[in-house]
């Protein structure tokens, strides 16, 4: 089968045998094969025809730019080649779309099935590009018609195809009519009749073929296509799909356009005027290009379709008719109105939370962020990478090889999650603690192909809970001292009870032996020396009672205030606890240094600090033990040093030694008596004097030593 000389001369152009021009006949259907022609040439989308071997017998401007540009390479591509030779060369993956590509086609030719679609990648200059291949088996043919549709720019390219359509079908049905007219003419004409049947019958297979050529194209277009004659604007021709698209025919064909078909709206809902129709426009000779006009049909759903309108003209530059093409575009804008409405609540939602949406396309490393790397760190957009490394340098230096370690073993590994916790800095150079969980997606071979995750600031989380922690141990602590101090307090009146008890009894009871018996002299003045010694024991209780009182309430002050020797306090003390020492048989050693010891202080109460140390240091030691007494200057403090070789405190009991109703022993047997707050007066009036109190011991047994630091009173020199 070979194709009419009109689609296979070098030019492109359409051919004409210059025979029938005088013919009406001729004339008619070589206008409708202008217009066929011009259709089939000027389609947007490459179309081929196909004979029955497969062999290329018909192509179009677009196949040829196709080729041209490098997407379709070799001789097979070419008007005389053999097309099926060609399918490999034709795909990337030769070995799958290639084999089924070709296998499809054969069917086809060989009759077996009537139609073929598919969609596979063409590449050229370092581009793939994919295609939808649409097939039909064309009986009229003999053999199969071919279309490739580029799926991206599909809408563009349907509109041109489908519009030429009604032209060639007009001047097809206007031209065969032509023809029997003329049939009756060339009768007369005896010496032209038979050359003028063979080139009228030739031109008329001509027109039929192309006509059954363009007309099957147009069918399996998905563009609704539209041809009105010019310029009475009758339809000649219109397809299917633009029945589907608009529920009905704009006009019939032979009708002429007019009212009654769908509406078409401006975006702010006004109706379009007859002038501003894509139609009308391309009847005037202009041309219309991807127009998109929403269009009201008469059953009221609106649709949204790209028009494409342009003209048809003869080689005379005679406008013939015009051509429109509409691709349906109404799911595709309702889409993307979904996609920025989901758009926007991502951003908003992102905006609310207090994180950093994160986004990462493994295979070509691409990262993108929400704005939340903008408003919770400070990152301006301009200056965020697009990769994994510039989040990895925003990762503190101690962290980031952690984290890195743990992205690629979640990777590597079969979990769908990722989680860790990490030092992010923030634009102006802080660190702060933060919390990225991310989500992983793989593909059906296991492999990561994208990540998704977001990222929380949790500094000030993580600061609160370590103040609560904090708090929390401050009050166990809180809690511990206060149940020791509980324990204490009741232990402390345990003590109180029974210290009180002791020089009460004997008082008592030799009160009662004198009220009651006859005496002698020696008998009496023993017994009221034993009465007086308690109740001065007792009044010294109540004294050291009543001072922790004022030290409690803050009421404990000094009454005087005036320059004393401090060597002259201490050993008007050991004079007075000698006997008692001496009859415990415990030597006191005194080292009293010179009188560069003086300082400002109350000396009633300077004397009740030494006499509470060295009372402790005499009631500690046991028989036969020493105690040393020294005031030594040091630098501009006096220093006063009671050291013992006594029972020693025991390491556990030495940080709270000055803490009030703490003792050592405080069982009801203890060798020791007293209320355990002589230390704890002792240092509340050392610090009243702006000095300070020290005790050491090496462990139970081995001694203590108290350390009084006082601030000497400045030397004035005589002149």
């Amino acid at each position: 089968m070979t194709m009419p000389p009109a689609l296979t001369s070098a030019s492109g152009a359409p051919h004409v045998p210059p025979a029938t021009l005088d013919d009406p006949l001729v004339d008619g259907a070589t206008t409708g094969h202008v217009a066929l022609t011009s259709f089939f040439e000027h389609a947007p989308i490459p179309i081929a025809a196909l004979d029955a071997r497969g062999t290329l017998i018909a192509v179009n401007e677009a196949w040829r730019e196709l080729v041209r540009s490098g997407c379709l390479t070799g001789r097979g591509f070419e008007i005389g080649e053999c097309w099926l030779d060609a399918c490999d060369a034709a795909c990337p993956r030769a070995e799958v779309e290639g084999r089924a590509l070709r296998d499809g086609l054969a069917e086809l030719l060989r009759g077996t099935r009537d139609a073929l679609e598919t969609v596979y990648a063409i590449g050229a200059g370092g581009r793939t590009r994919r295609y939808r291949l649409i097939a039909r088996r064309v009986a009229e043919l003999d053999g199969v018609l071919l279309m490739h549709v580029e799926q991206p720019a599909q809408l563009q390219l349907d509109d041109a195809s489908l519009s030429e359509q009604d032209a060639i079908g007009r001047c097809a049905r206007e031209h065969t009519a032509d023809a029997s007219r003329g049939s009756g003419l060339l009768q007369h004409e005896a010496d032209r009749r038979e050359r003028a049947g063979r080139e009228r019958q030739q031109l008329l297979e001509t027109v039929s073929l192309e006509r059954k050529l363009l007309t099957a194209v147009l069918e399996q277009m998905p563009l609704g296509v539209m041809i009105a004659q010019a310029p009475s604007g009758r339809v000649v021709l219109h397809n299917q799909q633009l029945t589907r698209l608009f529920g009905a025919p704009p006009a019939p064909p032979g009708a002429a356009l007019g009212a009654g078909g769908p509406r078409a709206l401006h975006p702010d809902g006004r109706p379009y005027a007859a002038e501003e129709y894509p139609l009308v426009r391309a009847l005037r000779g202009d041309t219309v290009d991807a127009e998109e006009i929403e269009y009201e049909r008469s059953d009221g759903r609106r649709v949204i379709v790209r028009v494409s309108a342009a003209s048809v003209r003869d080689e005379a530059g005679r406008l013939l008719a015009a051509v429109v093409a509409y691709y349906d575009v109404t799911d595709l804008r309702r889409a993307e109105r979904r996609l920025r409405a989901s758009e926007t609540r991502y951003r908003l939602a992102s905006r609310a939370i207090n994180d950093a949406i994160w986004d990462w396309d493994v295979i070509p490393d691409r990262l993108e962020w929400s704005d939340g790397v903008h408003l919770r760190f400070g990152h301006p957009r301009e200056a965020v990478g697009s990769d994994i490394s510039w989040w990895l340098e925003q990762i503190h230096p101690q962290d980031r090889a952690r984290v890195q370690h743990s992205i690629e073993e979640a990777f590597g590994g079969t979990t769908d999650s990722w989680y860790d916790e990490y030092r992010f800095r923030r634009y102006d150079g802080r660190y702060v603690h933060v919390v990225d969980r991310g989500f992983i997606v793989r593909d059906d071979a296991g492999r990561v192909v994208r990540a998704i995750g977001a990222m929380q600031d949790v500094t000030e989380l993580r600061r609160v809970e370590a103040e609560r922690a904090a708090l929390l141990e401050r009050e166990r602590r809180a809690r511990a001292e206060a149940e020791a101090a509980n324990r204490a307090k009741d232990e402390f009146l345990a003590v109180v009870s029974h210290e009180l008890r002791t020089p009460l009894s004997p008082i008592l009871g030799f009160a009662d032996i004198l009220r009651e018996e006859e005496l002698s002299p020696d008998d009496t003045r023993a017994a009221l020396s034993t009465i007086e010694r308690n109740a001065r024991n007792l009044s010294l209780l109540i004294d050291d009672l009543l001072d922790v009182a004022r030290i409690t309430s803050g009421k404990l002050a000094l009454v005087e205030y005036a320059p004393v020797h401090v060597r002259e306090i201490v050993a008007a003390v050991v004079d007075s606890v000698r006997p008692v020492a001496q009859a415990k048989g415990v030597q006191i050693d005194a080292a009293l240094g010179s009188d560069h010891d003086l300082v400002a202080g109350d000396p009633g109460r300077l004397t009740q600090i030494v006499a509470n140390l060295l009372s402790n240091a005499v009631k500690f030691s046991s028989e036969g033990g020493r105690v040393r007494v020294s005031v030594a200057r040091l630098h501009d403090r006096c220093v006063l040093t009671v050291s013992d070789t006594g029972k020693g405190i025991a390491p556990d009991l030495l940080p709270h030694v000055f803490e009030r109703f703490r003792q050592g022993d405080m069982s009801d047997t203890r060798v020791h008596g007293g209320l355990g707050l002589g230390l704890a007066i002792v240092r509340h009036l050392v610090e009243l004097h702006a000095g300070t109190v020290a005790a050491q011991s090496e462990g139970e047994g081995k001694g203590a030593t108290f350390t009084v630091s006082l601030p000497l009173m400045p030397v004035r020199s005589s002149r």
